[in-house]
């Protein structure tokens, strides 16, 4: 991922995901800059970005209590500091895999991206948060749940305080400005399942896959 590939981000994520899940592009940049080797992008025949995501490095004890949010611009400088803890008090926290051209193997290869990082990297587990009715793909790939959260979560919702309503969610997501690119939507980003999980997935030296030969399948 590159700071050029800012318009073409936004657009996806817009196109992926309803308004309550939008982060500002602003926030994907500065955590690429932060974590720059946990930014990947893959790319069409053309070599325009079609799908992207990000993972970095998260405090085990902290993510497996309550995980990284959107929108969260303190946990930023929490990145450094577990990039730089012993192994075994970390996890790799795989923030966001998102495809705007579905079913022509992009998502597998940012998945093997981010598995194939974590194991060069020596982390023994990778953490995600399944959104949109998406465990049984996660599942595909490996994870299992951890446990559901309460709805609010991702926008910064301490996951122990009641839930925030689905309603007053989407009204605040629905008022953050339009991307300057539009892509077509994609089916998920009108999805009313608002429910969230985390899966985990324990990986070993062995078990990580190369990434998939796709046309711009790199980080930063």
């Amino acid at each position: 991922m590159a700071e050029a590939d800012r318009d073409r981000v936004e657009a996806i994520q817009h196109a992926c995901y309803p308004a309550c899940y939008h982060e500002n592009v602003d926030m994907i940049m500065t955590r690429r800059a932060t974590y720059p080797a946990g930014s990947f992008v893959t790319t069409d025949a053309a070599g325009d970005v079609v799908a992207y995501a990000q993972c970095y490095p998260w405090d085990r004890a902290s993510a497996l209590e309550k995980p990284p949010a959107l929108h969260d611009e303190a946990a930023l400088s929490a990145i450094s500091a577990a990039a730089a803890a012993p192994r075994e008090e970390s996890l790799m926290f795989a923030h966001e895999v998102t495809v705007w051209a579905q079913g022509k193997g992009h998502g597998r290869a940012l998945m093997n991206a981010i598995t194939s990082h974590a194991t060069e990297k020596g982390y023994p587990t990778v953490l995600l948060v399944a959104v949109l009715g998406n465990e049984g793909v996660w599942a595909h790939f490996g994870f299992r749940r951890h446990r559901e959260l309460p709805v609010g979560y991702y926008a910064g919702a301490d996951v122990h305080e009641a839930a925030t309503s689905i309603d007053n969610e989407l009204a605040r997501g629905s008022a953050l400005a339009a991307p300057r690119l539009v892509l077509a939507p994609q089916p998920s980003a009108s999805s009313t399942d608002m429910t969230a999980a985390m899966m985990t997935m324990g990986i070993d030296a062995g078990s990580a896959r190369p990434s998939t030969a796709l046309p711009g399948a790199a980080g930063s």
